[in-house]
């Protein structure tokens, strides 16, 4: 809402100088709503205040939900189930970009991603052990319901131990396409770079929206895939994030 207000103050400044003038009116009678000559300038002053309230009021209704959004380190105590009770994993899929002899194809697998209790009881194990052996969870916030999660494990991978694994990126269905998946995924690469990681890797859904955030965030093909992650997720998409 930066670039709003710097307008809005640039429109009150216009106000000031219009209301000082005594020069030629700088709008028309006709514009400013039948005022006569001798009020122009007065008119015109009243035009820019009407001009900077509408645009206060338009920048408040930009604001995005984002700014709203708290994110922080999770700690193991506080992961529980509860902490996820107003998540919503659920992802409808209709197109797949998916390897296929030796080729990236994209085609029509239809399906629902969504998780159950026991998907969320594995979960909470999961991240607990994250933060337990000195990886990374952070979690985004809105009205203290968490809405996102990312999640670094601290082993190193590949042959050169190039790699830090970002093993879970999830943000709940109704608040996608907010910029919370690309602050987590942010926050996560200032982890892994902090620990003297080259690059994050990811074995990525191959869902075509999700394949298209981690190309956006500049994302590409792994140049060398962990077999651990293609054997639990066959049609996943192996990528890798240079840090």
């Amino acid at each position: 809402t930066q670039k709003y207000a710097s307008f809005v103050i640039c429109i009150r400044r216009h106000s000031q100088v219009v209301r000082q003038r005594s020069a030629k009116p700088l709008f028309p009678s006709s514009i400013l709503g039948g005022a006569s000559k001798k009020n122009d300038l007065h008119s015109a002053g009243r035009f820019f205040d009407r001009m900077a309230f509408l645009l206060i009021l338009f920048s408040l209704s930009c604001m995005e939900e984002t700014d709203l959004i708290e994110y922080r380190t999770l700690e193991e105590a506080e992961i529980d189930r509860t902490l996820f009770a107003g998540f919503e994993r659920r992802q409808v899929v209709c197109m797949c970009r998916r390897r296929e002899n030796d080729r990236w194809v994209v085609r029509a697998d239809p399906f629902v991603d969504q998780w159950d209790e026991a998907d969320y009881c594995m979960l909470v194990d999961c991240l607990r052990n994250t933060v337990r052996t000195g990886g990374f969870v952070c979690a985004a916030f809105s009205d203290g319901v968490l809405k996102g999660f990312v999640s670094v494990e601290s082993e190193p991978m590949g042959a050169d131990g190039v790699y830090l694994d970002l093993s879970s990126l999830h943000v709940s269905q109704e608040m996608r396409r907010l910029g919370i998946g690309r602050a987590l995924f942010l926050r996560a690469a200032d982890f892994a770079r902090a620990r003297g990681a080259k690059k994050l890797y990811i074995s990525a859904h191959s869902a075509v929206e999700t394949q298209a955030f981690y190309q956006a965030m500049g994302c590409a093909e792994a140049q060398e895939y962990d077999q651990g992650h293609v054997s639990r997720e066959p049609f996943d998409c192996q990528m890798e994030y240079c840090l």
